[in-house]
């Protein structure tokens, strides 16, 4: 009976918070809090050690300049100038922009920026390697999608140039999640509750929904952001065929950010790929 009246009051008390329209990413600085904040537990995400993964890798390919696509604020552009390379970052939310902007600029690197959309974007300046992590490939729902993407990413690459992409891993949709649910950080008198609900809704079309909720209090003002964000459940094999299609060829997968964990150690739970433009 207590646990019940525990939820009820829970509930009463996000419905009566104030409701921001848009989404966590018209809100930089709460996006920021909830997402930036680092978390050092495995199966969490960690930019520094995703970071030095990536320079791990591109160490064997003599990369010294690097765009990540889908950027958001950024984070893996930023923390990539700190470690020497020239950066960039493309992105199609102006906030996001905006705020990646002020990071470099706090962090005294050089980082350019282009508002695109990754879907399909086209540049004058050519980088040794592309990114694209946390999820973003799974944005784009459609075959022409994906292959627009990758076409467009060997276009600003240099010649043999390296791609390395991440998304959730296999196991997350076939059998037990890998990925938590639910988790909070804080920054000052700031806190943010996060919360995913991920369901199959298209199994034909491969197509998931997430139910994103997120609850902010911040000082004496409480704030609700609820969005809905349809996503592809990309399988390995397919995004081969994909890459075959699309002026790359495959180096290879591994399960973590950690070259000792390829997809199918039990401790893998991200899908990352590295291809090569040919």
């Amino acid at each position: 009976m207590w646990a019940h009246t525990k939820d009820l009051k829970e509930e009463m008390r996000i419905s009566t918070m104030e409701t921001l329209s848009g989404t966590i990413e018209d809100y930089p600085d709460y996006y920021d809090i909830i997402f930036g904040t680092p978390r050092f537990e495995p199966g969490q995400f960690n930019v520094k050690t995703e970071c030095e993964f990536l320079d791990e890798i591109f160490e064997h390919y003599n990369i010294k300049s690097v765009i990540e696509l889908a950027c958001g604020p950024a984070y893996h552009a930023v923390q990539l100038a700190k470690m020497g390379y020239e950066t960039a970052g493309l992105d199609i939310s102006v906030p996001m922009l905006k705020f990646a902007e002020k990071r470099a600029q706090k962090e005294g690197v050089t980082l350019r920026l282009y508002h695109q959309d990754m879907r399909i974007f086209r540049l004058t300046e050519q980088y040794n390697a592309a990114i694209c992590v946390l999820d973003s490939l799974r944005s784009l729902t459609e075959a022409k999608e994906i292959l627009s993407h990758l076409k467009s990413v060997a276009s600003v690459l240099t010649e043999k140039g390296i791609f390395v992409t991440e998304w959730s891993h296999p196991r997350d949709w076939i059998g037990e999640r890998t990925v938590e649910d639910s988790w909070t950080a804080g920054k000052g008198s700031i806190t943010v509750e996060a919360s995913v609900q991920s369901t199959m809704t298209d199994v034909e079309q491969q197509l998931t929904t997430d139910i994103l909720e997120f609850i902010i209090i911040d000082g004496e003002n409480q704030y609700k952001i609820t969005q809905e964000d349809e996503k592809r459940l990309i399988l390995p094999q397919e995004f081969l065929l994909f890459a075959s299609m699309s002026e790359f060829e495959f180096i290879s997968f591994y399960g973590a950010y950690d070259t000792l964990i390829d997809l199918k150690n039990p401790n893998a739970w991200r899908t990352i790929a590295v291809l090569q433009k040919v």
